[in-house]
């Protein structure tokens, strides 16, 4: 824990958001194959907040399940809410569901990276550098969540504005592997087992 906190990577080994979002989205890919975008995206939003409702109703959790809720609706309703409406609608769920959570700094740097990942994302949605908008994206969570960090955890590790990108897309293969491994082993553990392992070695 202590080296993926030194890293930059210790949001990896909590339920959150990010989770949430690359199990949905799987869901949503499988469910593609059989019906159209928009029906895949209603059925990505009912198992988030069927998924998040067994965990509890982390606030991180929460906030994914919210936004791939408004995401579903506004495909149904043909609409496109900006990325800042989207961000204050799912803050308002989230605390619909636990008021408290405006006192949890997971729901914090939650929605902290969220931010700050949208906003340099904005700022350089006109280059075509694919690489420099991902260092954009990383860095720009890394930044909005450091104050939190310091805070709450006395450090902040910038390192983690490279290590995501390594990790981020070996997590979207070893999270959904694992958990289709135990409904159907075989080869899925094996694969899920490479890409896990991947992910135990980035932060070294």
């Amino acid at each position: 824990r202590q080296t993926f906190a030194d890293a930059g990577l210790a949001h990896l080994l909590a339920i959150s958001g990010l989770h949430v979002g690359i199990l949905a989205s799987w869901v949503q890919w499988l469910a593609r194959r059989a019906t159209t975008a928009r029906a895949a995206g209603v059925v990505g939003a009912i198992f988030a907040w069927g998924y998040v409702a067994f965990l509890g109703f982390p606030a991180p959790a929460t906030r994914s399940a919210a936004f791939l809720a408004i995401g579903a609706l506004g495909l149904l309703r043909q609409r496109h809410p900006s990325a800042d409406a989207v961000l204050v609608t799912s803050a308002l769920l989230v605390l619909a569901v636990d008021p408290l959570a405006a006192t949890d700094i997971g729901a914090w740097l939650s929605f902290a990276a969220v931010w700050g990942s949208a906003f340099a994302s904005r700022e350089l949605q006109n280059r075509r550098a694919r690489l420099l908008r991902l260092v954009a994206v990383s860095a720009g969570a890394t930044l909005a969540t450091a104050p939190i960090t310091a805070y709450a955890f006395g450090s902040v590790a910038l390192i983690g504005i490279a290590a995501n990108l390594v990790a981020i897309p070996l997590a979207a293969v070893a999270v959904p592997g694992i958990f289709a491994s135990l409904l159907l082993g075989g080869p899925l553990a094996g694969g899920a087992g490479l890409a896990q392992a991947g992910l135990e070695q980035t932060p070294r």
